[in-house]
């Protein structure tokens, strides 16, 4: 019985956990960055699929270019700064 009582009450707490971490990931969202520049104009697409501005471009293997990570949308990272409105 203890043990049934002990994760009774453990179980709403990791919920809550669980629910306040998903909607601190949601409202940071690549798409809502000031660093994602959008690839595709499709406003059908749901998560957009873009490149991360954030730090300067990687070289590519012939280095003449230089390239962004590709990131969705829908991604997140340490890095957001929200966009002005």
């Amino acid at each position: 019985y203890l043990t049934h009582v002990f994760l009774s009450k453990r179980t709403p707490a990791k919920n809550f956990w669980e629910l306040n971490v998903r909607k601190k990931i949601m409202s940071k969202q690549c798409k809502k960055c000031s660093f994602f520049y959008e690839l595709n104009d499709n406003n059908a697409v749901k998560d957009k699929t873009g490149e991360c501005r954030a730090k300067p471009p990687t070289a590519a293997d012939n280095g003449t270019l230089g390239i962004w990570p590709l990131v969705n949308g829908a991604d997140w990272c340490g890095e957001f700064v929200i966009k002005a409105a």
